[in-house]
């Protein structure tokens, strides 16, 4: 490799550090290195000295990957006719790449980048059991504990074919707990239903306390047999949000403990927020919808306080790639030999499918897919027949959200140290987890080991 690489695609990846930490700067048309005004312009690796070089040989060759993923990403937008996407990836603990493709804000032309806060929808489950995760740790609550030992009037206990029947957290936790999902009274149920079909996810009304929250469907009846039948829902997560209530102090909102506590104090993920309308948000994106001919337009406004847990929070792709780091060097050993912050064997009942877990997904992947506690699960996947259709790595930890206006994946490759994470400012975006997983394949095969005088590479 020369000793001097020019950059061409506005990535920079700077391998600095005897101690082993890896600075990767990623860019929106500039070299944040250098600050660049060109693409163009050279990096002298001649000025990195020695000691500032990773002692390992291993290093990434950035180029391909980026490309393809790039091209890939770029192909998906125009087809969806997303306004904005943000993605990043997560190599061994560190984010090599991060990188906006076009518009936050479309009416004031401000461009997607690293920065860029959305709405997580549905990944919020996934902070959620991170939370819960801990808190069993600290045996302050146990999965198989009923909720009834926490909730009373909060929510009636119910019966399923005119008996009595308990439910447990680790069922509301890996939905076989018999609550429905969102519902406006239409016969429409299941899981190939997309969200936006119901009235309650147009809520605009604002719950005070999750307590609140219950108020909308705790006096209905189970549509499941707890413990039989998975049926997503995330009523069902603002049930375990009023347990975890239960537990707090008595001045300590859910809501408030969930990011003051777990997510800026313990994890330092400091672009990750409630998603409440009238705080100043820095970099929090616009969102839109795609009417029926295919034209964008402002989505309306909702009030999530009604699933603070279940699809309450906004976050950033640096914010969720370290999430996603805290969980993989928890259940895996770190280079740095610093313990996790969860125990291994906490982290491995979080990503252990649970019985009758069976997702009902669109996909060739689907054979392999199961639901574990806030998490969905490929474990152990290998093909049915010789040379035929199988996932393209053996263990998958991953999770996908809608909210209105906003759609994200997340995506753990534990043999690979990999992570993925996508956010995009555009409900209904189908195709995009696929786009993810294309991304990872795109990494995982185009990371290769390099000379040890090799010091950086930008493309």
């Amino acid at each position: 490799m020369n000793s001097m690489l020019r950059a061409k695609a506005g990535v920079a990846a700077v391998v600095a550090s005897s101690s082993a930490l890896f600075l990767f700067e990623t860019c929106r048309g500039k070299l944040l290195a250098k600050e660049a005004k060109d693409v163009n312009d050279v990096i002298d690796v001649g000025s990195v000295s020695k000691t500032q070089l990773l002692p390992s040989t291993d290093k990434l060759n950035l180029k391909k990957a980026v490309q393809l993923s790039s091209a890939l990403i770029e192909r998906k937008r125009e087809e969806l006719n997303a306004p904005g996407i943000v993605l990043g990836v997560s190599w061994k603990g560190h984010d090599v790449w991060v990188q906006g493709f076009g518009f936050s804000d479309l009416e004031l032309g401000v461009k997607c980048n690293e920065s860029t806060v959305m709405r997580i929808a549905s990944l919020s489950k996934c902070i959620t059991m991170l939370l819960v995760a801990k808190l069993v740790e600290e045996r302050k609550i146990n999965f198989d504990d009923s909720i009834y030992k926490y909730l009373k009037d909060e929510f009636p206990e119910k019966k399923w074919n005119g008996e009595k029947v308990d439910i447990t957290i680790r069922q509301l936790a890996s939905h076989l707990a018999g609550i429905r999902h969102y519902s406006n009274g239409s016969p429409k149920q299941g899981a190939n239903v997309a969200d936006t079909e119901f009235k309650e996810f147009y809520i605009k009304d604002h719950f005070d306390t999750v307590f609140d929250a219950l108020k909308i469907f705790k006096d209905d009846d189970l549509i499941a047999k707890p413990g039989t039948k998975l049926n997503y829902t995330t009523h069902g997560y603002t049930v375990l949000s009023a347990v975890i209530q239960k537990i707090l102090p008595n001045e300590e909102k859910f809501e408030t403990y969930l990011i003051k506590n777990i997510c800026r104090k313990d994890l330092g993920m400091n672009s990750t927020y409630l998603d409440e309308f009238e705080p100043i948000i820095y970099n929090r994106s616009k969102y839109y919808r795609k009417l029926q001919n295919g034209k964008l337009v402002n989505a309306p406004y909702v009030d999530n306080s009604l699933k603070w847990a279940g699809g309450g929070l906004l976050s950033s792709v640096p914010d969720l790639l370290k999430f996603a780091n805290v969980l993989l060097y928890s259940y895996k050993p770190h280079s740095s030999g610093i313990p996790g912050y969860l125990r291994k064997s906490t982290v491995e009942a979080l990503w252990t499918p649970s019985d009758h877990s069976k997702i009902g997904i669109r996909g060739e992947l689907s054979p392999w897919t199961k639901y574990g506690l806030g998490f969905g699960l490929i474990k152990n996947a290998v093909p049915k027949y010789a040379s035929c259709v199988a996932p393209p790595f053996q263990e998958m930890i991953f999770h996908s959200g809608g909210a209105m206006g906003a759609t994200s994946h997340l995506l753990i490759v534990p043999e690979h140290e990999l992570a993925v994470v996508v956010i995009c400012n555009l409900g209904n975006c189908p195709g995009l987890g696929d786009m993810v997983l294309n991304v990872a394949k795109n990494f995982a095969d185009n990371i290769s080991k390099v000379n040890h005088d090799d010091t950086i590479v930008t493309i």
